[in-house]
Parts: structure tokens; sequence; C-alpha cells
């Protein structure tokens, strides 16, 4: 259009508009290339991060898999009896364990076992509003009853957690008794150290014998934990099983080097006694010897009635210690406690037993209450097992107690025989408190007590024995799960073929001279299919030959080819080819030969882990592996991490432009040039259309004058 927005009244019959497109022509051609020109970088841009999610995919799904000992050193473990289940991780040793399940883990139970004629607590006598407060654990307020202790100090190395001067004492001990008793003696069931424990309701004489020791000092890691531990089982399990009746067990504390005797129950009357007059076991040696680490140490202030003497003639220590020092029950601190509460009024209206659960249940803590139908019966147990999880129970109201009383509530494992247990007695803001009981187990002669938990992991093996109800045995068989390393090391070849294949094709694609990027003309005359079509074929070849891409490839392939070096001369396994991975064809795909990689696992069972996942640390750098000396996976991570930080400098690792990469900058270069370009073209345009305006005035006056000097001579 012109400056006047009219054209041809001149009557020239020239089409100003075509003149102008001639004119715009070789601009316009301009223009197309330029656009050309980005979308070819825009599509290498692109392909760029098609590589880069392949190869991020590749680390963080499929190549972690490769550095795991889990999976390239797997671990199965079977166990003799189906009541403990067992599993093993990767650290655990091929061999056989023995455990034994003492005891499990128990709930906090209170087992209701007086009947109900009515679930309507109105029925039952109540009338005013009933008021207690429940705690599950001590960080809920529950502070939890004390108990009577006598505790040594030791002033010597003999409660020392150190391995090796506990075996010096021990050591020391049997050479002074040698003499004695002779050396076939000292691995024999004869006494070495026997004393008796006491508390209120009977004794329990514990057994200590020469073999008992020996097993000690056979494990070069027993320190006086291991001997504490032996004690508490033979408190548990003493020879004169009439007399198992004591509430006592023996506590370690490294940190203080003290041992401690604690009467389990809390009550007023509870005591504790440790009395080694009657026998010490040996003549003149293991068992004195012993008995004078006791006899050098300090004791608990609290500890009454001590008497201990030594007999310089026969050079024997006697002890006797006893604490007279009764226990405290527990208490709630009802701020932290939760309070359950039925309203007067709402028993008047019918509330019911089922309420009372209700308000129970959803108080917030790990407490639950139920009600037996059949037995019509109300118990309470916490969801947790373990001793750190109690049922404390504080009534506040008449009403409370005298329902709590009503139940009949007893304190019991689940499966004991109640008729010998005593029902609980509450009493206005007197608490009544129980707790869950811990697991013990020895698991290859070692005793592992306070477990919280009925499953312990052990040297990578753990222990599952949730439904073991007395005492059970079994074997526990880790083996190399061979055929889940086999598995593995398929999924890591076929996924490396995978990725190596695609970016080999990416690199080889050759570009199609004969397809270029359509201009806005083009796609104009095409339909969105033949669009389509066009530039699969015009991207074709964006990497091809890239540098860039050359040096991933190269570098995944040296990955896989080298040996790993930092395993030492002594290891024959330390390439991928040595344990059954070769590379085949011209483009550095690989196979595996299963056969020879299974004869690798059963030579050396870490041989593909060690392949695999050997890893160190680059010395001159921390943030890069030694990729000499460290295993495949290690290698392929560093290459993925180099290759993002390359991509990243190319192309950058988004479509976004903005960043600082090669590409990105290129392309916001190419929108600047066009931009401008444009400004260009549509000035050059305005100016045709005013030459061309121009030219019709020009013909418009020469027309009018042309038609004066005609009229003239008509």
């Amino acid at each position: 259009m012109g400056v006047n927005g009219i054209y041809g009244l001149s009557g020239s019959g020239l089409d100003v508009e075509s003149m102008v497109k001639v004119g715009m022509m070789s601009k316009e051609n301009q223009l197309a290339k330029m656009q050309q020109t980005y979308t070819k970088n825009e599509w290498k841009k692109d392909a760029y991060l098609e590589v880069y999610s392949k190869i991020q995919d590749y680390n963080s799904s499929t190549l972690s898999t490769y550095k795991l000992s889990s999976n390239m050193n797997a671990r199965t473990a079977t166990s003799s009896n189906d009541l403990i289940k067992v599993t093993a991780n990767a650290s655990a040793p091929a061999m056989n364990h023995n455990i034994t399940v003492e005891s499990t883990a128990t709930n906090a139970y209170l087992v209701g076992t007086n009947q109900f004629t009515s679930t309507k607590l109105s029925d039952l006598g109540i009338s005013g509003d009933i008021t207690f407060y429940i705690g599950d654990t001590t960080e809920s307020g529950v502070t939890p009853a004390t108990y009577s202790s006598a505790t040594f100090t030791s002033n010597s190395n003999f409660f020392s957690n150190n391995s090796k001067q506990f075996h010096k004492i021990l050591e020391d001990a049997l050479a002074a008794e040698e003499d004695a008793i002779g050396t076939s003696n000292l691995n024999s069931t004869k006494t070495a150290l026997t004393f008796d424990i006491y508390d209120e309701n009977g004794y329990a004489g514990v057994v200590i014998t020469y073999a008992d020791i020996a097993t000690l000092l056979a494990d070069k890691d027993s320190t006086f934990q291991d001997l504490v531990d032996l004690i508490n089982e033979k408190i548990a399990y003493p020879e004169d099983e009439d007399n198992a009746a004591v509430t006592i067990t023996a506590s370690y504390d490294s940190a203080s080097q003290s041992l401690t005797f604690t009467n389990n129950v809390a009550t007023d009357k509870s005591t504790v006694q440790v009395d080694v007059s009657n026998g010490i076991g040996g003549v003149n040696g293991f068992g004195n010897y012993i008995l004078k680490s006791l006899y050098d140490s300090t004791h608990n202030e609290s500890t009454t009635d001590t008497s201990i003497t030594y007999d310089s003639d026969s050079k024997i220590y006697n002890l006797y210690i006893e604490n007279n020092e009764g226990g405290t029950p527990a208490e709630l601190a009802t701020a932290n406690a939760k309070e359950i509460k039925i309203a007067a009024s709402d028993i008047a209206t019918g509330a019911t037993l089922y309420d009372l659960i209700s308000k129970v249940n959803s108080a917030g803590t790990s407490i639950r209450a139920t009600y037996d139908s059949v037995q019509n019966e109300f118990s309470f147990y916490n969801m947790k097992v373990g001793s750190a999880n109690s049922i404390t129970i504080q009534s506040t109201s008449d009403n409370a107690t005298k329902l709590l009383n009503a139940m009949g509530l007893k304190s019991t494992r689940s499966g004991s025989d109640l008729s010998n247990v005593s029902a609980m007695t509450f009493a206005k803001d007197d608490v009544q408190y129980i707790e869950g009981t811990d697991a013990k187990v020895l698991i290859d002669g070692k005793s592992y007590n306070n477990i919280s938990a009925n499953n312990v992991t052990v040297n990578g093996v753990t222990y599952n024995f949730g439904n073991v109800t007395e005492k059970t045995s079994a074997v526990v068989t880790v083996e190399q799960d061979v055929d889940k390393i086999v598995d593995n090391v398929k999924s890591f070849v076929e996924s490396y073929n995978t990725l190596l294949g695609d970016l080999q094709d990416m690199y080889r694609e050759a570009p199609n001279s004969s397809y270029a990027p359509l201009t806005d003309a083009q796609k104009a005359e095409m339909t969105e299919e033949q669009i389509k079509k066009w530039e699969e074929k015009a991207k074709a070849g964006m990497l091809y030959h890239d540098s860039t891409l050359r040096k991933i490839i190269d570098q995944m392939r040296n990955a896989v080819s080298g040996q790993v070096q930092g395993l030492g001369d002594n290891y024959k396994y330390d390439t991928a080819y040595s344990i059954g991975i070769s590379t085949k064809g011209l483009y550095g795909q690989i196979q595996l030969d299963e056969d020879k990689l299974r004869a690798a696992l059963n030579d050396d069972p870490d041989s593909v882990y060690k392949v695999f996942a050997t890893l160190k640390d680059d010395t001159n750098d921390i943030t890069r592996i030694d990729s000499d000396n460290s295993g495949i996976a290690q290698r392929l991570s560093q290459i993925v991490t180099d290759s993002v930080k390359s991509i990243n400098n190319v192309a950058g690792t988004s479509k976004d432009t903005s960043d600082d990469s090669q590409l990105s900058t290129l392309l916001r270069n190419l929108q600047t040039k066009m931009s401008s370009f444009q400004s260009m073209m549509n000035a050059f345009e305005e100016s045709l259309y005013k030459k061309y305006d121009a030219m019709e005035s020009t013909l418009a006056m020469l027309g009018s004058q042309l038609n004066y000097v005609t009229s003239m001579f008509a």
C-alpha cells in the first residue's frame, strides 16, 4: 500500500504490489536462510539434550545399581527353622550361623480377667465422672520405677572394655591356677568361679567353668561385656533350676567401668545380695584372682551390709554385699500424659465400654484398649514392643478406680497362664506401671540383650523372630546369590549396549543435504503430515561425527576394556574380560560368557564387585575418582559427570536459551540478527512504497496535464 493508500489512479497499469514483492524477494530469501540456520542449531541443541537425557537416565536409574554391593555382591540367607526369618546384605560373610532366641520382645499388656455383665457404664454402678491418665513411654511423662541395685566400680583394668586388657586378666588368672589343678583341666567343666545372687524371693547359683573361660578367650574381640552376658545367662538358667526365681540381672557400663546387679521389681522390699563367701572356685588362683578385682572396687552409696575380708594365710578374698534399699513405683507427669474422661452426663445417657475404648484409642498414644465380646473382658496393650514402651495408668477419680479394679487387669506376656498372676490393684492418684520386655538372643555364642524389637542385624544378617513363642534355635546359612549377580551383570551388558548403540547411531547418522529446514512460506503450502515427514529427514545427522559425542563413546569403551589396577597384582580378576565380558563387533558392543562369570564367582566370590565397584579417589582432586584404580561402574559414573559438563558447555541442559552454552549464545545472537534484519526489511519495503507513491503522483500530474492540452485542441 502506498502513502495515500491508493495505486493505479494514473492509469499507468503498473502492479505496484507485485513490484514491491519482487523488490523484497532477495531480502526475504536472506531472512529465510537465517531462520533455517536458527532452526538447524535449535535442532542440534535438542539432539545434545537427548544425549544428556540418555546418559543421565543411565546414571541415575541404571548405573547406580552396579556400584552397590547389595547387587554385585549379593547374599542369600536361609534358616533351618521357619519361625526365624533371615535376610543377608552384601557385607555378610558366606558362612553358617547359629541363633537361639531365648525370649522375644513383648508388648506391655494388661489382660482383663473379670467378666462384665453389661457394657453400659451405668449398669456397672458407675454414675460420676470417669477420669484417668495414660502414658506410653518416658517421653510422654512416665517416670519408670526405680530398682534396688548393687554396683561395683573397678579400680583396676578388670572391668575394661579393651579386649587385650580383659584377655590379660583372664590369662594371668589361669596361669595362677594352672599349677594347682593342671593344664588338662583348664578347658574342662570344673568350676572356675561361683557365687550366689539373692533377691527377696530366693537365689540363683552362678557357676562359670573353665570351658566357659576358654570360650571367652577363643574370641579375640571379647571384653568384660561378654563375661557379663555369660553371668546373666547363668542367672537365668542356673544349674539348680529349683532356685531360678530371682529377678536380678547384671549390666555393664564401659564408660565408668562398673558392674551392676539390679533387682527388676520396684517395691520397697526389693533387695540385691551378691555372696561369694560359700565358694569362689579354684584353689588359690582363678576364682580368687577374679574376686580380688571386686575386692579392689568401690561400691554405690546405697549399698549396705557390706563385708569384705582377706585371709592372708590362705590368700583368699571373701565378699558379701547387699543392697536393702527398696525400689520406688512409677510416676506419671499428667501434664505430658493423656487424660481419658467420660462425663457423668454421658454415662447417664447410655455411655458404654466402647465409648471408653474410643477415648483411649484416639488419645494420641500407642496404647490401645479392646473388649472381648465373647468373654466380656476389657484389656489394654501397647502397640510397640520393648521395655521402652509401657502402659502407665493413674486414676484421678473414684469412679475410674472402681472401673479399673472391676476389670481385673493382670500383667502378663501373651499366652502365659494367668491363674498364677495377681490382678493389679488401683487406688486413686496412685500409678500402676507395666513395661514391655526386650528380646534376648544368642548368636554364634554371643548374647544380645535389650533388643527392643523382634529383629536384630548382626554382621550383615538380619534375624526376624516375631513368631517365636518359646526358646527356639536355628542354623542360618549365608551364601553368595550367584544367580542374582549373574542377572545383574546381564542387565549391565544390555543397558550398556543400549546406551552405546544409541550414541553410535547418532554419531554415525549422516545428514541429508536434500532436506533443509522448511521456511514459513514452504510450510504454508504443505500439510501437517508432510511437514512432519520432511522434518524427520531434515533433522538427521545433527551430531554426525560430533567431537563431544565421539569423546563420550571412546571413554565408555575404554572404561569397560581397561584393567582395574587398584586391585593389585595378587588378583587375577581385574578386568571385565576376566569375569566373562568381552567386546563384539566394530562399534564397542559387549557380550557375556555366563559360564566364565560363574567360574570367577566360584573361584573368588568378591570378584564381580571388585571389578565393578572398587572406588579410589583421585589424590589430586577428591571430587573425582582415580579411573585407573577404580571399577567399571565407578569409571562410567565419572564419565557421565564429565559428559554432562561438556554438554552443558556446548548446549546447556534444557531448551531454555538464556544459559551461557555455545549453542544458546549462538541462538540468541541469531535472534538479534534476525530482528535487526527484519527491521531493515520493513524500512526497505517502506522505501519502495514511497518510491512508487512518488511515481504514481507524477503520472497522475502528467495525465492531468495531457488531458488539459487535449481539451485545448478539441
